[in-house]
C-alpha cells in the first residue's frame, strides 16, 4: 500500500522535504502511520513535543483512530494562528 505525505509550511522547513511516499500494510490506523513517519523522520516527533501538528488526510482534518487506506495522503502541518 502507498500513501502520498506532504509536509506543510513550518514542518516542510523542519523535516527538509515537501513530500514522500510511504508504503505500509494497508489499512492502517493514524497512530500506527504516525509512528511509521515519525521513525522516519525523527525531527517531527520533536517539532510535535513543542506544539500540536495538524494532520489532514485527503484534506480533511484526521482524528487520533481514523483508517488510511491505499493512495490516500496524507499531510502534516503546524496550526494555523493568525488573527
Amino acid at each position: 500500500m502507498g500513501v502520498k505525505v506532504k509536509f506543510l509550511a513550518l514542518v516542510a522547513d523542519i523535516v527538509g522535504v515537501d513530500e514522500d511516499f510511504v508504503e505500509v500494510s494497508s489499512p492502517i490506523k493514524l497512530n500506527d502511520f504516525k509512528e511509521i513517519v515519525y521513525s522516519k523522520y525523527p525531527k517531527l516527533r520533536d517539532l510535535e513535543k513543542r506544539f500540536p501538528i495538524v494532520v489532514l488526510i485527503n484534506g480533511v482534518k484526521a482524528e487520533p483512530g481514523q483508517i488510511i487506506n491505499d493512495g490516500d495522503e496524507v499531510a502534516f502541518m503546524p496550526p494555523a494562528s493568525g488573527g
